[in-house]
């Protein structure tokens, strides 16, 4: 990974070994050489990935997760917002995402037949 800051660095590497669904994510620092040559292999694929800030406690996700929700508009963010909530073990937070989610469904126009 290659941070545009010290701030979002920091932040990431707080999250380091820890689990994120069944998954358990391992930050390792590595020497620039070492990047260069990974960089010049065939297997290597850059992949931009939009910058999201972590909370830092989880009062905060839960906090983060209602007020997505108020102001999601999409099917895909209230998805977003409830696979967050799940994560991190918000039971009240999923179901009021499910709940937006129907909402939302419900909102949409019709397909054509």
């Amino acid at each position: 990974l290659i941070f545009k800051s010290k701030e979002s660095q920091r932040q990431v590497h707080e999250l380091n070994e820890r689990t994120i669904g069944e998954w358990q994510l391992r930050l390792m620092p590595c020497s620039t050489w070492a990047l260069d040559d990974v960089l010049t292999s065939a297997d290597y694929h850059h992949l931009e990935v939009p910058a999201k800030i972590a909370p830092k406690a989880q009062e905060n996700v839960a906090d983060q997760v209602r007020n997505g929700y108020r102001s999601a508009t999409t099917v895909a963010e209230v998805k977003e917002l409830i696979e967050l909530a799940t994560t991190h073990d918000l039971k009240y937070e999923e179901q009021l995402g499910l709940k937006r989610l129907k909402q939302l469904e419900a909102q949409a126009p019709a397909a054509p037949p």
